[in-house]
This record gives structure tokens, sequence and C-alpha cells, in this order.
């Protein structure tokens, strides 16, 4: 997906994915990548929605 768009297209985006989804329980690691591509990565490592 970086290819794609940037890493602030990216950020945008998963706080959109926060907003509706606080808990990332659906599609976890599935649509966007997860930062630093950890496995161990999850919703508390991802920029809350304001």
């Amino acid at each position: 997906m970086r290819v794609q768009f940037t890493e602030i297209e990216l950020e945008q985006q998963r706080r959109v994915k926060s907003a509706f989804d606080p808990e990332w329980l659906l599609n976890t690691a599935k649509v966007f990548p997860l930062q630093a591509n950890t496995p161990s990565a999850g919703p508390d490592d991802l920029p809350r929605a304001a």
C-alpha cells in the first residue's frame, strides 16, 4: 500500500477506520498494513480519530 499511498494518506485512512471500527475487529491487517508491519501491532498502535 505504501507504493500507492503516502504515509499521510494511510494515516488518514486508518483514522477513518478507527472511527467506524475502534477496536479494529473487522478485517484486521487485511485492508491496511499495521504500523511497522509487526504481528503484535494492533488497534492501540494506530492513531485515534479525534
